[in-house]
């Protein structure tokens, strides 16, 4: 594995390029679908994903929720709040804890998710058909290993930042 430092000459700059392209194919991605999901009603923050996982296991709790959206529960709730008001879903408490609130989709709420299904489907379909099968899992390979790279890259920078500033500190 290589580091920034470690790169052969002229290759950092490929990197950064690499990463500016997947930068701003994240960004027309977002453009795109945000875009496209307005004319369904929902929104790009979230909503969808979360109907996605009520539908695959309703019933989750709201902690279990956010946890598995990768947001904070102070997050999640204003966007429930929204959805509840909406008709797309339903909140009450576990009857067996007090503490625990589940979720549940609406009849309202699962038609648009096969809805949002649908599009999702359609959409993915066209902008996978400039690859093969091949390049759709080399792609998803070597997405993996940089989401990997980029999980460790936080932990050493974060903890680097740390020690320098309590040296600085001192």
């Amino acid at each position: 594995m290589y580091f920034a430092r470690e790169l052969p000459a002229g290759t950092h700059s490929a990197v950064q390029d690499t990463i500016f392209g997947v930068t701003r194919l994240m960004r027309q991605h977002m453009r795109s679908l945000t875009s496209i999901l307005n004319q369904t009603g929902l929104n790009m923050q979230g909503q969808g994903r979360c109907m996605m996982l009520l539908a695959k296991n309703p019933g989750y709790g709201q902690h279990e929720l956010a946890k598995l959206m990768h947001i904070e529960p102070p997050t999640l709730s204003p966007m429930l709040k929204r959805m509840e008001t909406a008709g797309l879903v339903t909140r009450k408490r576990d009857d067996s804890d007090n503490r625990v609130i589940r979720v549940a989709l609406t009849k309202r709420g699962e038609s648009l998710t096969r809805q949002f299904q649908d599009v999702m489907r359609l959409y993915t379909d066209e902008v996978f058909t400039a690859l093969t099968p091949e390049d759709t899992r080399e792609l998803t390979r070597l997405l993996s290993l940089l989401q990997t790279g980029m999980t460790r890259a936080h932990e050493t920078c974060r903890i680097r930042i740390l020690s320098k500033s309590e040296v600085n500190a001192q």
